[in-house]
């Protein structure tokens, strides 16, 4: 508690260094990053914050990580609204050690008299965002099983990057919720509880010219994400630019509560090789081998593959796979040495400017861990699942935006295929300026049962960051065994209210009724943004 007070100590003192804008646009945007239309010749430099503006409202803050001659990626740190190509984008720049030293000669030179030494304060690159919230959830059940049920909840984010003015940073994400139940469906459902959920709690060195780099605390590699969540502690060699192995070693916290579990160790080893001209075109892959154990005996042991390739506004690739090995006594309950339990395929194409399609397969099958080792075969689902889907994307007339998506999934070569598919419409500046329109439709079918769901939503955007909306939608489905069914309705009434000194007062109003839920749902949350 001593460190984290010494170190928002610290960051409350920093001192921050001239600052001067570049207006950009956003010229591409990736699944984790967003690409501007400038870069160095811009001034933009590595670091620099950045915001992303649509009718005159903050929908989304970024940070700059790479940068070329014409161009700049970013990644996103808070985001309130769909970023789209072509918004306008304001980037915060420092003016550098360098050009400061070059505008004092000058100056110097005009003067005959030779002017008195000032001593020139060193910039802060520091920067802390996040934000904090306070919300409380409530449902009052109309129907006749009163599930009557009450939500407060507590949430912090938290990023703090150039700590000390070097790649120091410190990541959290934590989140608290306490139940209050006035009926139960069961004995096992406790009438109240809470449950505390630590997401990321880290802090790194992440100089990619630093020989080596390191992540402590509660982390999540966006690298190797198949390995999941580790408290311990990562440590990466950066051979040269392009090529970065390192290890990692810890322990894998309780999933559900996100408790520590000391009797449950994880580690293992990763190479990372990452590739490309410029922001335009990248290439990124990842190899890793994990292994989890419950004291001598195994829980889980994989290697992961995670592979992805994108040029700016023509196409883009990404592979994940997870191939568990099967040793003791999951050989025993698998009957193989190896299992393929994931993989998933995606690729875009951009067929013009305003629109791409999307083609991804996934197959996925559960797999055994230290808990169900005792389990009867036939109680575990060991059932292959896979799927296939394809989404067309086109946006025209600068405010309109259409989707349209259809896929097929089976469990089991024998089972039914189950078949779905979705579609909307987004458009903006609806008769008023700032008002908009969304449409959504779904629909399903499988062996069991069939069902459709659909939603119109009614936004308007207010000067100075408030927007108020309504909603209303239903879903409706039919069991083919039983020749029954149910229809739900609901209305929503959502307000935002941004309020001085970065607070804001959020939350809906929601009335529910149909066939299975009939109440009154409210939410209100209390937040500040920093």
């Amino acid at each position: 508690m001593k460190k984290i007070i010494v170190i928002i100590y610290i960051l409350l003192l920093s001192v921050y260094a001239e600052v001067k804008t570049v207006q950009l646009t956003v010229s591409y945007i990736s699944a984790k990053h967003v690409y501007l239309s400038g870069g160095k010749k811009q001034g933009v430099q590595t670091g620099d914050s950045a915001k992303v503006n649509r009718d005159g409202k903050t929908i989304a803050e970024l940070q700059v990580v790479f940068t070329a001659d014409g161009s700049a990626s970013c990644k996103i740190l808070r985001q309130r609204a769909a970023i789209r190509s072509g918004d306008k984008v304001v980037v915060y720049t420092q003016t550098t050690d360098k050009e400061k030293e070059i505008s004092t000669k000058t100056q110097i030179t005009k003067k005959n008299t030779p002017p008195k030494k000032k001593r020139l304060r060193k910039k802060s690159l520091t920067r802390v965002s996040g934000s904090v919230g306070l919300q409380w959830y409530r449902f009052i059940d109309t129907g006749e099983r009163a599930y009557n049920f009450s939500q407060p909840a507590l949430h912090l984010n938290l990023r703090a990057r150039k700590l000390w003015n070097k790649d120091y940073n410190l990541r959290v994400r934590f989140r608290s919720r306490y139940y209050e139940r006035a009926n139960r469906s069961s004995s096992l459902v406790p009438a109240t509880e809470w449950r505390n959920r630590l997401y990321v709690f880290s802090f790194s060195y992440a100089d990619p010219k630093s020989v080596i780099n390191f992540k402590a605390g509660r982390i999540l590699s966006n690298a190797f994400s198949g390995v999941g969540y580790i408290d311990g502690l990562q440590l990466q060699h950066n051979i040269c630019a392009r090529w970065q192995w390192g290890v990692f070693a810890g322990f894998q916290p309780e999933l559900v509560y996100s408790r520590v579990q000391t009797n449950r160790r994880k580690y293992g080893l990763y190479l990372h090789y990452v590739g490309g001209k410029d922001t335009a075109q990248r290439f990124e892959s990842t190899f890793a081998a994990s292994g989890e154990y419950e004291g001598s005996t195994v829980s889980r042991e994989l290697i992961y593959l995670q592979s992805s390739y994108y040029e700016t506004g023509r196409w883009n690739l990404y592979q994940s796979m997870e191939l568990d090995l099967n040793r003791q006594w999951r050989k025993e309950k698998t009957g193989k040495e190896v299992s393929l339990t994931s993989l998933y395929l995606s690729g875009q194409i951009w067929l013009s400017k305003g629109m791409s399609a999307t083609l991804s397969y996934d197959n996925r099958r559960n797999y055994y861990i230290y808990e169900y080792r005792t389990l009867a075969d036939s109680l575990f689902d060991d059932a292959f699942r896979q799927g296939l889907r394809l989404r067309f994307n086109y946006r025209f007339l600068k405010n309109y935006r259409f989707y349209l998506s259809g896929g097929l999934r089976q469990r089991d070569a024998e089972e039914r295929l189950t078949y779905s598919y979705s579609g909307g419409i987004f458009v903006r500046n609806v008769l008023l300026r700032r008002f908009s329109v969304n449409a959504r439709a779904a629909a399903f079918t499988n062996l069991y049962n069939r069902g459709v769901t659909y939603s119109v939503r009614l936004y308007q955007y207010l000067r100075g960051g408030h927007n108020v909306s309504l909603a209303f939608g239903a879903n409706e489905y039919r069991l083919r065994n039983y020749d029954s069914g149910g229809l739900n309705r609901w209305a929503r009434a959502n307000i935002l209210f941004q309020l001085p000194f970065n607070f804001n007062i959020n939350g809906y109003y929601e009335y529910d009724w149909g066939s299975d839920v009939n109440g009154h749902r409210f939410l209100t949350e209390i937040g500040y943004t920093f």
